[in-house]
């Protein structure tokens, strides 16, 4: 089983950044645009997602607070302010 950084961030410069300073890390990263590209990533593999890391301020119906509400994972670490 792999250990996962979800990186969820509209900007695709800054996402970019994100991505490519996690992967200098043990976990593979998946990158997603948007917190519904999110879900549908964790819909079949949450159980991957050791940590997830998203803009707060994303475009679309979701922000990145919703997100990680919805995801589960905020019990799992620290939740956003």
């Amino acid at each position: 089983m792999y250990r996962v950084a979800l990186v969820v961030e509209n900007n695709k410069d800054l996402r970019a950044l994100a991505v490519a300073l996690l992967e200098e890390t043990d976990l593979r990263v998946v990158e997603a645009s948007s917190a519904e590209q999110a879900v549908q990533y964790l819909c079949y593999n949450a159980g991957d997602v050791a940590f997830l890391f998203s803009d707060v301020k994303l475009p679309c119906v979701m922000d990145g607070v919703d997100l990680a509400r919805t995801s589960g994972l905020s019990g799992r670490g620290s939740e956003p302010s």
